[in-house]
Parts: C-alpha cells; sequence; structure tokens
C-alpha cells in the first residue's frame, strides 16, 4: 500500500512527464497487484494453517519475479536511505512452475522484515542461487534475506514462528506489525514443500535462508514475444459478448478488449447474455467474458443456460468467468457450470491478450 500511495503521489507531481508516469505506472501495477494476493492470503490464512489451501501452479520467470519484489520493497527501503541488493547467481534456470505468487509474499516479508529491524542507512540484500543444477526436471533454489540490523536475542529465536510474536527492542522501528509475518512465510514455505532457517546475531544482523523445489520449464518458451502489430493482426475480427454488470468494470474490461482489437458488444446480466447468443446465429460470438455476481441471473445460471440452449455447436463457445471470486472452489463452480476457464479481478490486458490469442482462427463471417 505505501508504494501504491507514494507512487501515485509522485506521479501527480510528475504528471506530464511521460518517462518517468510509465515507470510509476508499471511499479504501481506491479504492487496492486502484490496487495491483491495479500489480501486473498488474510482471506485464506485459516485454509493455509489447516492444510485445506492448494498451490496455484504456473510457469514464470524467477528473474522477473525477483525483480518485482525488489521494487516492491525499495519505495519503503529508500525513504530510510536503506541499500537494497538483489544478487541472482549466474547460469541458473529462470524459468520453472510453481506459486509465484507465494514465493512473492514469502521473500517481500521477509525483505520488509529486514528493512523493519535495520536501522535508517543500513544494508539488505536478497540472493538467489541454484542448486544441484545438473538436475534437469526439477530446480532447488535457495533464497537467502540478509541484513546488518538489530538482530535477535537467542531466547526469541526460539519463537519467531508462533503467531503474535514480535521481538520487543527499542532500537528498531516503531511501525508495527500483526506478529503473523513470520508465521505465515513458515507455514507458506512448508505447504511448498521447502525448509527455511534462520540464523541472528543480536547486534549485528539477521540471515534468513528458504530452500525451495520447482519444475523446470523451456527457457525458450518464456522467451517468446510477439510485436503489438502482430497481436493486434491476429485479434482483428475476434467478437467478444462481454457480460458485465458494473458501468466501470465494464468500460475497463471494453477498453482492453478493443485496444488488442478485438470486437465488443456487451450484455447488462445474465439473462441478457443467454438472449444475446440465442438471438444470433451459430458462431456469432467467438468468446463470452461472463461476471458472476449480477442481478436478474447470475453468470452460473447463464452459462448453463447457454449451454442448455440446444443452439449448433453451442458447446465449442468458450464462456470465460471474469470475477472477484477467485478462490480454487469458485475456480471449480465455473467448470461445473459449463465454463472453459477463470479470469480474477482486477483483470489485466495480458490476461485478456492471453485467452484471446488462444482461441483457433476466426471463422468467416
Amino acid at each position: 500500500m505505501n508504494a501504491i500511495i507514494g507512487m501515485t503521489e509522485l506521479a501527480q507531481l510528475h504528471i506530464l512527464d511521460s518517462e518517468r508516469m510509465a515507470d510509476y505506472l508499471e511499479k504501481i501495477s506491479s504492487a496492486g497487484a502484490h496487495l491483491l494476493g495479500l489480501i486473498n492470503e488474510v482471506l485464506d490464512v485459516s485454509k493455509i494453517e489447516s492444510g485445506v489451501a492448494k498451490l496455484n501452479e504456473k510457469e514464470f520467470d524467477l528473474q522477473d519475479m525477483m525483480q518485482d519484489v525488489v521494487e516492491m520493497v525499495n519505495v519503503s527501503a529508500e525513504t530510510r536511505k536503506q541499500i537494497l541488493k538483489a544478487d541472482i547467481e549466474s547460469g541458473i534456470h529462470c524459468r520453472v512452475s510453481g506459486d509465484e505468487e507465494r514465493l512473492k509474499q514469502i521473500l517481500v516479508n521477509l525483505l520488509e522484515n529486514a528493512s523493519k529491524y535495520t536501522q535508517d542507512g543500513g544494508k539488505i540484500s536478497v540472493r538467489l542461487r541454484e542448486l544441484k543444477k545438473n538436475d534437469l526436471q526439477v530446480g532447488t533454489y535457495q533464497f537467502t534475506v540478509e541484513d546488518n540490523g538489530v538482530g535477535m536475542k537467542k531466547e526469541y529465536l526460539e519463537h519467531i514462528y508462533e503467531p503474535f510474536s514480535r521481538a520487543d527492542d527499542s532500537r528498531t522501528s516503531k511501525t508495527k506489525g500483526t506478529g503473523l509475518g513470520m508465521t505465515i512465510v513458515k507455514n507458506l514455505v512448508t505447504m511448498m514443500g521447502g525448509s527455511i532457517q534462520v540464523e541472528s546475531q543480536y547486534g549485528k544482523g539477521t540471515r534468513f535462508e528458504v530452500i525451495i523445489c520447482l519444475n523446470k520449464c523451456d527457457e525458450t518458451k518464456g522467451r517468446e514475444r510477439e510485436s503489438q502489430q502482430e497481436i493486434l493482426t491476429s485479434l482483428a475480427g475476434i467478437r467478444v459478448l462481454l457480460v458485465e454488470d458494473n458501468e466501470i468494470n465494464r468500460q475497463i474490461a471494453a477498453e482492453m478488449i478493443e485496444l488488442l482489437g478485438a470486437e465488443t458488444e456487451w450484455a447488462e446480466n445474465g439473462k441478457a447474455a443467454v438472449e444475446a447468443v440465442c438471438s444470433h446465429p451459430p458462431h456469432y460470438y467467438d468468446i463470452v467474458f461472463m461476471d458472476i455476481q449480477m442481478p436478474v441471473m447470475n453468470g452460473y445460471d447463464a452459462a448453463r443456460a447457454i449451454r442448455d440452449s440446444g443452439m449448433k455447436d453451442i458447446e465449442e463457445l468458450p464462456i470465460i468467468a471474469m470475477t472477484a471470486d477467485a478462490f480454487n472452489e469458485d475456480v471449480k463452480r465455473a467448470r461445473r457450470a459449463g465454463m472453459n476457464g477463470h479470469i480474477a479481478k482486477p483483470i489485466s490486458i495480458d490476461q485478456i491478450k492471453n485467452i484471446l490469442i488462444s482461441l483457433k482462427p476466426v471463422r468467416p463471417r
């Protein structure tokens, strides 16, 4: 939140400087996405502790992830004139599959804790190494977060992962947390099948070492990039039905879709969406983005009605949930209702782009 508010204030002061604005907006977007992840984790914390929570595995790039983490923490570190350094060992395999958001949360919590317990002008570092490099399928990665702050007494180290525990030291920042940060870190590391170790010398600093195993993915796939013109050309002619009752959300989604070169029609509720699909010939719409919580008829019922309409080839019409309901059970419920996928709000243009470019070539009109 500090990053979002701080970068927004800076953007307002430099609104005519396009280069700075682009940098501020990129960092606001990254911090906002992380904040959403934190909110979801707080809501889901009881599931984590009870073992019910599931990992959300996807492909990501470790180097990009590390950059995001540093940018999230660097804003608050700079206000205290602290030096934050990131070091990634050369030659490591960066394209992996795992729960990126939870790994980010682990590292951000550790770095924010390091900043909190390090004096103004102090040094903080995060390092990434790959162990067992000969393993071609599974990567063993070591993340080390170290500071030269106030350190911890031996008696406190024995309780560091307990809920609501907090080191009592007048030399630290006056900022108070919930006392749950290290408990959540420990639970997430355990859930990911990893390990965490801590070493600390009172008055000299602290060092955390986290080891996580991640499945290795094809590195070349992560480097593939289409030019903007190629994307726009490939999406030209795709017709989207956007089902959304909220006017602001509808405007955001519609402008993103149209920026990608696709055509947009919209319906204000599930009933109107069913009527729109059924009143046009088969294959008129190439895809439906469906909100869930709507008046008159919700998205689940609308998807079922569309599937049960009896229209020719109706099972081929992709229906994608676009909703704030973002838990695993919500994804499963969307599937049971006949939907093909799920996007959690707040949406991004990259999410929409990836779904649209995955469609089969548009049929002749």
